[in-house]
């Protein structure tokens, strides 16, 4: 399909699509995209597209139901300084003690990031 297309968008950051996006540039003359996250994605293959979109810089665009880090606190993430991670409330439904999460500022690691061991 290369010699059909004008862009080809790549939603990877895997650093072996690298020759792939270098065949579409030099052999077939497309302009390569990628989309990922720039904290786990591969400087080599940001370097070899020409365009790179980081879902990082703002996740609200690319994530669905993103809720800016509110949600239930888990602990071993973090979080803002000062932040009182131990007043919670109780549930009505449950009855289980619940935690809110404090927001991510977008500085430091990502929690998403650090729950999948990247």
């Amino acid at each position: 399909m290369a010699q059909k297309l004008d862009t080809i968008i790549l939603a990877t950051g895997d650093g072996d699509f690298v020759p792939v996006v270098e065949y579409l540039k030099y052999a077939h003359g497309c302009q390569v995209e990628v989309i990922a996250f720039g904290k786990s994605s591969s400087g080599q293959l940001r370097d070899a597209a020409d365009e790179f979109v980081d879902m990082c810089e703002d996740p609200r665009n690319f994530l669905i139901g993103y809720r800016g880090g509110v949600g239930r606190y888990i602990p071993g993430f973090g979080g803002k300084a000062g932040a009182d991670r131990n007043a919670g409330r109780v549930n009505a439904d449950t009855s289980m003690e619940t935690t809110e999460a404090p927001e991510w500022d977008g500085e430091g690691e990502d929690p998403a990031i650090k729950m999948s061991g990247e």
